[in-house]
């Protein structure tokens, strides 16, 4: 089905602009403010009734590993990156298998560099992603996604989760025009 008069598919796009390592506190922190951190920097694509992260979660992300315990109940830049990428890849991943994707990339780089490149790849996804839908074709096309072999983990990752809040906004928006019977003459007679 093509969008009515080649209206965007999606009118709300999903700009995203996650703080880069330099951006976030240099100075140590308690559980409430990493909380109210991750959520202020991914907010924006929590789809629904999702909750980003809890303080439950953080202390489980503790016991299980996924994240460095924190130093006299006390979190830094390290714990705040990991809370991060765990917060954006949990609807698609397991804990255990993002922590060990963090891991092997912090294995071959440093947990800046890690994180830094994170952004890059979600943001710039997340611009192709919308891009495409936004600009009122009829039909979308994505094929500028590309990556070394080296990073094929992490922009399979950012791929995937884009495409997952993608799904759950346009699922939202056919719902809204459900609810608001929208949608029963513009059927086509077969």
């Amino acid at each position: 089905m093509e969008p009515a008069n080649n209206k965007p598919i999606v009118n709300n796009s999903v700009r995203i602009k996650i703080p880069r390592w330099d951006d976030l506190p240099t100075f140590e922190i308690y559980s409430e403010q990493l909380i109210t951190i991750v959520d202020d920097s991914i907010g924006s694509i929590i789809v629904g009734d999702e909750i980003a992260i809890t303080k439950n979660m953080v202390n489980n992300y503790v016991k299980s590993k996924a994240i460095p315990k924190p130093i006299r109940k006390k979190y830094n830049k390290t714990h705040i990156a990991y809370c991060i990428i765990i917060s954006v890849l949990k609807p698609i991943m397991n804990i255990a298998d993002i922590s060990s994707m963090i891991e092997y990339y912090i294995d071959i780089d440093s947990v800046e560099n890690t994180y830094n490149k994170f952004c890059d790849y979600l943001e710039s996804t997340f611009d192709k992603v919308y891009k495409a839908l936004s600009n009122g074709d009829s039909k979308v096309c994505w094929n500028e996604f590309t990556s070394n072999k080296e990073d094929i983990i992490l922009v399979s990752s950012c791929v995937s989760i884009a495409f997952n809040v993608l799904l759950k906004s346009l699922i939202g928006c056919l719902q809204d025009r459900i609810i608001k019977g929208v949608g029963e003459n513009d059927r086509e007679e077969h």
